[in-house]
């Protein structure tokens, strides 16, 4: 945390404030952990829990803006799920914080550099201009289409 978020927020912070910074973040992290470890118990198990855990919290790992977006929406849509205002299905709640995360990223992108504190931070159209010197194997984008279809072939033959 202090190394990828602090430190490029605060570059002169010394060694020294760096870890005290990381000494809280682990304090509060462990509070927020030791707070949330009774709702365990009310999940029909621990794969569900885990499952559940993962739906609201990998989704808006994209950029600074996503995680601040798309983790708020994450406590709203936790809190409502816990108190019982909302009932919806784990693989429904990535769905849609990746959609809101999705859309703050291209939000965020389409505004320009005054929201990109650093350079490759937040997604730009540039940014999927093919490259003349990679080989078409090489391409990352080609890559994400043989993935995104094998993960279809297999969904489909063992579904």
């Amino acid at each position: 945390m202090t190394l990828d978020f602090i430190k490029p927020l605060r570059p002169g912070l010394t060694s020294r404030q760096l870890a005290w910074v990381g000494r809280g973040a682990i304090l509060l992290f462990m509070l927020l952990s030791a707070s949330v470890a009774p709702l365990i118990g009310s999940f029909q198990g621990l794969f569900h829990y885990l499952q559940t855990a993962l739906a609201y919290l990998v989704p808006p790992v994209a950029a600074l803006l996503t995680l601040m977006g798309g983790h708020g929406l994450s406590i709203l849509l936790f809190t409502l799920t816990q108190v019982g205002l909302l009932e919806l299905h784990f693989t429904l709640v990535a769905g849609l914080i990746f959609v809101a995360s999705l859309l703050i990223l291209l939000l965020a992108g389409s505004r320009g550099r005054a929201f990109d504190p650093a350079p490759g931070s937040v997604w730009q159209p540039a940014m999927v201009r093919p490259e003349t010197h990679t080989s078409w194997w090489k391409d990352y984008r080609v890559l994400s289409v043989a993935l995104l279809l094998l993960t279809a072939i297999i969904v489909l033959v063992f579904h």
